[in-house]
C-alpha cells in the first residue's frame, strides 16, 4: 500500500490494491500441487506494480494503474523527459512560436475508482515568455499522439494558463464546430518560475480545481460531464468514434500539461516514481503535496459518511412487501396489525442478538456470550437462547487453543490441538502446523530481544556510554545466551524439516523469520521485520486455526455475522464497479463502519 499516494488508500482504489496483496499472499500460500510457483511470482510480480490482470470471476480484483510519468508519444528532440518520467526540460534556439508547444500526457489515465486525484507541478525555471498550462485531457491512448495545441485550447481538454490566469476549456459537444474557440471557466493568478501548481479532479463533484504553491484556488471547474454522463468505473468504456467531440469518458481523463520554450518542469505524482532502470523496480521515498490533498478527501468522505449514517434504514416488513399476504396472515392468527408489528420487530431484535450471540460463541467467549443473551432478555423480554448452543464443550477447548497461540504458547497450542483437533494438524498440504511452528521461532527470538531490551533499561553492567562518549557493547548474559542457542537450534530443525518444501509462501516465510535472528538490538523495532513481532499477527493465526477447527467438525468457517458483513463489503464493491455513485469510492467499510 505504501507504493499508491496516502489519500488514496482508505478510496476504492486503495481496496482494490488491498485486495490485490491479499491474492497474491493467497497464492503463495497455495501447495505447489494447486499453483504454479512461476504464475504465482508473476502475479505478485505485477501485484508490485499495481497491477493484476482481470481474471473470469475476479474482475473486482483488476487493479489499473495511476498516471506515473509524463510520455513523448512523438519523436521530438527538443524535448527531454526524465528518465523517471517527473522532469520536463525544452530548450530550442529559435524564438517561441504557437508552432512549437508541446503537450505531453501521462502514461496511464486516472482509474475512476480513486474518486479524487491529484498531482503538482514545479516551474523550476522559465523564461518571461515561457508559457505552461496544466490540466486534463479526455480521449482515448491511441488519439493522443498529436495534441499541438495547450492545455484547454486542445478539443476535448482543459487547461490553467501561466501568462493570463484563464482557466479554459475547449470540449465541444457533438453537432458543435472543432474550430469554435474555447471557452474561459475562470480566471485567477498568473504564475511563473518557482512556483508550484496543483491539479486535481473529483469525480464525486465533477469538478476540476487547482491550487497555487498549496493554497486552494477558486478556480473550479464544474460540470466537466457536461451531460451528467457518468458510467461505469475501471472497465475501459468504449468512447464514441469521435473522441474530441464526444462526451467525456470517467475512465479517460489524462493529466495533461502544455508548454512553450524555454522551460524546466518538475512533477509530483504523489507515489514517487522509480529510480534507476525500470527493471530494478527501486522506488524513490514519496514527496509530500504542499496542498494538503490527504484533508480534501477526508473532507469529502466525512460529507458522504455523515449522509449515511444519516440515513433512515430500516427493515422491510411483511405489510410493506406484501399488504394481501399480511393482511391474510392477521386473519390467520387473528391478530391486529400492530400486534404483528410488535412481533415482527421482536423478530428481527432476536436476530440481531443471534448474530452477536453466535459471533461470541466463534471467538470462544462463551461468559460473554452467556451475559449478553442475559441481557437481552431482560430488556426484551424474550426467551434465552438455547444452552446447549452456549455450553457445548468445543467452543471452550477453541477459546483455550487460541487463548494459548495469541499468549505465545505455540508448544501448548499444538499439545491441545493434537489432544481434540488432530484432523486440522493431519490435513495434507495444511500450512497450519507450519505456521505455528514458525511463530513458536519468532516468540523464542521475542523473548532474547525483551531480555535485552530489559538488561539494557536496567543499566546492567557493562552496558551504557563509556568514558569518551562511544557506546560500548552491553555484556550478554548466560540466560539470554541460552535462549538465543535455543532459538538457533530450532531455526536449524526447521530449517532441515521444510528445506524441501517448493510452495512458495513456505521458502519466503523462512526467509522473513530466520531475518530476525540479526534483530537482537531492542532500538532496531523500527526494521521492515516488526511486523512479524507483532501481537496481531498471533491473533491471525489464531483465528485462522479457529477457522480451520470449525471446519474439521463440519461447521462454517466464519459466523453469520462475518458472513453478512462480508456480503456488505461486496454489495459496496458492486456499487463502485457499477459506477453509479461515484461517492461510493471514498466508502471503506472495514475501515469506517467495523
Amino acid at each position: 500500500m505504501e507504493a499508491i499516494p496516502s489519500y488514496l488508500r482508505s478510496t476504492a482504489y486503495g481496496q482494490r490494491v488491498k485486495r490485490a496483496l491479499q491474492l497474491s499472499s493467497s497464492l503463495l500460500e497455495a501447495s505447489s500441487s494447486d499453483i504454479n510457483t512461476a504464475a504465482a511470482a508473476a502475479v505478485v510480480s505485477k501485484t508490485a506494480a499495481q497491477t493484476l490482470p482481470t481474471t473470469a470471476g475476479n474482475k473486482d480484483l483488476s487493479v489499473p494503474e495511476l498516471p506515473q510519468r509524463w510520455v513523448c508519444r512523438s519523436t521530438d528532440s527538443l524535448v527531454t523527459v526524465s528518465s523517471d518520467g517527473t522532469t520536463i526540460d525544452y530548450k530550442t534556439d529559435s524564438s517561441p512560436g504557437t508552432k512549437e508547444i508541446r503537450t505531453l500526457l501521462t502514461d496511464h489515465p486516472v482509474p475512476a475508482s480513486c474518486g479524487v486525484y491529484y498531482y503538482e507541478v514545479e516551474l523550476i525555471s522559465a523564461l518571461h515568455d515561457g508559457m505552461v498550462g496544466i490540466g486534463f485531457y479526455n480521449g482515448e491512448p491511441s488519439s493522443t499522439a498529436g495534441l499541438t495545441k495547450m492545455p484547454g485550447m486542445e478539443a476535448g481538454s482543459w487547461g490553467y494558463h501561466s501568462d493570463d490566469g484563464k482557466v479554459l476549456l475547449f470540449y465541444p459537444p457533438p453537432g458543435i464546430r472543432n474550430n469554435d474557440l474555447p471557452s474561459t471557466m475562470a480566471l485567477g493568478p498568473v504564475f511563473g518560475k518557482g512556483d508550484t501548481i496543483g491539479c486535481g479532479i473529483d469525480l464525486i463533484e465533477e469538478r476540476i480545481f487547482y491550487t497555487k504553491n498549496g493554497i486552494y484556488l477558486d478556480l473550479v471547474v464544474d460540470d466537466i460531464f457536461l451531460d451528467g454522463s457518468k458510467k461505469g468505473s475501471d472497465t475501459v468504456i468504449p468512447s464514441p468514434s469521435n473522441t474530441r467531440r464526444g462526451k467525456p469518458n470517467i475512465n479517460g481523463f489524462f493529466p495533461c500539461v502544455g508548454f512553450k520554450p524555454i522551460v524546466h518542469l518538475q512533477t509530483n505524482f504523489g507515489n514517487g516514481g522509480w529510480q534507476g532502470s525500470f527493471s530494478k523496480q527501486q522506488r524513490k521515498e514519496p514527496r509530500q503535496f504542499l496542498f494538503d490533498i490527504d484533508q480534501y478527501v477526508e473532507m469529502k468522505r466525512a460529507k458522504v459518511l455523515d449522509s449515511i449514517r444519516s440515513s433512515d434504514l430500516r427493515l422491510p416488513t411483511l405489510a410493506t412487501l406484501s399488504p394481501s399476504a399480511s393482511t391474510a396472515l392477521l386473519v390467520a392468527k387473528g391478530l391486529q396489525p400492530e400486534e404483528q408489528s410488535k412481533q415482527e420487530e421482536d423478530e428481527k431484535r432476536r436476530l440481531i442478538r443471534r448474530l452477536i450471540s453466535s459471533y461470541f460463541a466463534y471467538l470462544g467467549y462463551v461468559d460473554t456470550a452467556k451475559e449478553f443473551d442475559r441481557e437481552g432478555t431482560q430488556l426484551f423480554n424474550q426467551p434465552a437462547e438455547e444452552e446447549s448452543f452456549l455450553e457445548n464443550a468445543e467452543v471452550v477447548n477453541r477459546q483455550r487453543i487460541g487463548k494459548l497461540i495469541t499468549n505465545g504458547l505455540i508448544d501448548e497450542a499444538l499439545s491441545s490441538l493434537q489432544e481434540f483437533y488432530p484432523e486440522v494438524l493431519e490435513e495434507p498440504d495444511s500450512l497450519v502446523v507450519f505456521k505455528l511452528e514458525c511463530c513458536k521461532f519468532i516468540e523464542l527470538i521475542r523473548s532474547t530481544i525483551t531480555m535485552s531490551h530489559t538488561a539494557s533499561t536496567n543499566n546492567t553492567p557493562g552496558a551504557g556510554v563509556g568514558i569518551d562518549g562511544d557506546t560500548e557493547m552491553r555484556d550478554v548474559t548466560p540466560e539470554e545466551d541460552d535462549k538465543l542457542d535455543q532459538a538457533i537450534v530450532y531455526g536449524q530443525q526447521l530449517r532441515n524439516k521444510y528445506k524441501n518444501d517448493k510452495r512458495p509462501f513456505v521458502q519466503t516465510r523462512l526467509s522473513l523469520v530466520f531475518s530476525l535472528l540479526a534483530y537482537q538490538d531492542a532500538a532496531a523495532q523500527d526494521s521492515s521485520l516488526s511486523f512479524l513481532l507483532d501481537v496481531a499477527e498471533r491473533v491471525k493465526l489464531s483465528e485462522e486455526v479457529n477457522a480451520k477447527i470449525l471446519v474439521s467438525i463440519g461447521k462454517p468457517s466464519i459466523p453469520p455475522l462475518q458472513k453478512l458483513v462480508k456480503q456488505v463489503m461486496a454489495m459496496v464493491w458492486e456499487l463502485q464497479d457499477q459506477g453509479t455513485r461515484p461517492d461510493s469510492n471514498l466508502v471503506d467499510v472495514e475501515r469506517h463502519f467495523l
